[in-house]
């Protein structure tokens, strides 16, 4: 387990030198290109997408040995739905292709993940660093890509206004989709992109219109994550004591012996610890990310913004400021596993609004999060916990 775990750091580590090497010697060199040279250059694009794929591949193999190939099964047969589904509709127009391709691409993605996480665990309670890490982003990522492929079968009038930009007509070869799917920076623990936003960086198309400021932009904020990252790193690293479980998770654990209050500042202190541990590795990951301009995007930084603007956000999972700022569990939510919520809004919670309720929309995508994060009984409670205090807090607010 600890051979596996530091395997996994060096990993995130690794991100940000060659992200720096990608950036000086392809995304440079593709700034200086004009847009038709860029579109006419498909050999520059297969050796960024082969370039993207054997990191990805490097990466999964260090940390997992074979098992990555279970990663890469879930992509091939997630290529095949997409493309029997296009035949079907295009092709053959089959009635309800869609929907019922659809129902086939959820039940096997979920189903083979859940049947990954009990072949890797069973009754075991123990964590593990195994191939369901990369496992949990690729079922995200596949569903995506099944959707956007999917609704890029549709006229354009039955597309959504904010959608139009995501949606796929154009499928990807086998190249660029195991460069996308597998992407270096993200394919260990996310988060999640979509293939059009990965083509709109393999093509710099963000990056040459951000202009000069985007080397000095993102080389800032990269190396102020990964500093950061190393910081809380290093730092729980040489004060393991303090996500030392054994404190709470026994019968004979100290935890049960103390007074009331005792424990509620305990509980505080220990679950900040806890988040910030996680955003050690999110900013050492976001730190290689952001270098390489995967995360350049003309867009809201924030969903209640009014205007758009280039930025270097777009893959950013988690705000600290704004999370250790917040006074309510929304502000939690809001800046918490960012992407995976912005994905869950866009591929789940919207496409329930023919249940004709918000509440229930929400509580079933609450409960694919829970499913997503594992089958054990703590992850459902503490969603449905979520979703209680989330719409008592509405429900106050308005009072």
């Amino acid at each position: 387990a600890d051979i596996g775990m530091l395997r996994f750091v060096i990993t995130f580590f690794l991100g940000f030198p060659i992200a720096f090497l990608e950036r000086l010697f392809i995304v440079n060199y593709k700034i200086r290109q004009s847009e038709q040279e860029l579109a006419s250059n498909l050999h520059l694009k297969k050796i960024h997408n082969l370039l993207h794929g054997r990191l990805g591949f490097f990466f999964l193999y260090y940390n997992f040995r074979e098992d990555c190939l279970y990663v890469y099964f879930s992509i091939v047969v997630n290529y095949f739905i997409i493309w029997i589904n296009r035949i079907c509709i295009k092709t053959l127009k089959i009635p309800f292709s869609s929907t019922i391709f659809t129902i086939i691409s959820w039940v096997f993605q979920i189903g083979f993940y859940l049947h990954g996480i009990n072949k890797a665990y069973g009754d075991s309670l123990e964590y593990k660093i195994n191939w369901l890490m990369p496992g949990c982003v690729m079922l995200l990522k596949n569903l995506a890509l099944f959707t956007d492929c999917s609704d890029g079968l549709l006229p354009d009038e039955k597309i959504k206004p904010d959608r139009k930009d995501a949606v796929i007509r154009d499928y990807p070869d086998p190249l660029e989709l195991i460069g996308f799917t597998t992407l270096y920076t993200s394919v260990m623990i996310g988060p999640q992109m979509t293939l059009s936003h990965y083509r709109k960086f393999v093509d710099c198309i963000y990056i040459k219109n951000y202009g000069e400021k985007f080397h000095i932009d993102t080389l800032k904020i990269a190396i102020i994550k990964l500093l950061f990252g190393t910081f809380l790193v290093a730092f729980f690293q040489i004060n393991a004591h303090i996500h030392d479980d054994t404190l709470w998770n026994s019968e004979k654990g100290e935890f049960y012996q103390w007074p009331f209050m005792k424990k509620v500042i305990f509980i505080t202190i220990y679950g900040n610890c806890k988040y910030l541990r996680y955003m050690s590795f999110w900013n050492l990951v976001e730190s290689g990310i952001i270098l390489s301009g995967a995360s350049t995007v003309y867009d809201k930084i924030h969903r209640t913004d009014k205007e758009k603007t280039y930025h270097n956000y777009n893959q950013t999972n988690a705000d600290i400021v704004a999370i250790f700022k917040g006074i309510k569990m929304n502000d939690y939510v809001a800046h918490y596993n960012i992407n995976t919520n912005k994905w869950c809004f866009v591929y789940l919670f919207k496409r329930l609004a023919f249940l004709g309720s918000k509440d229930l929309s929400q509580l079933i995508t609450l409960m694919f999060l829970a499913t997503w994060h594992g089958t054990w009984m703590g992850y459902y409670s503490a969603f449905f916990y979520e979703f209680c205090v989330i719409n008592t807090e509405k429900k106050l607010a308005s009072a």
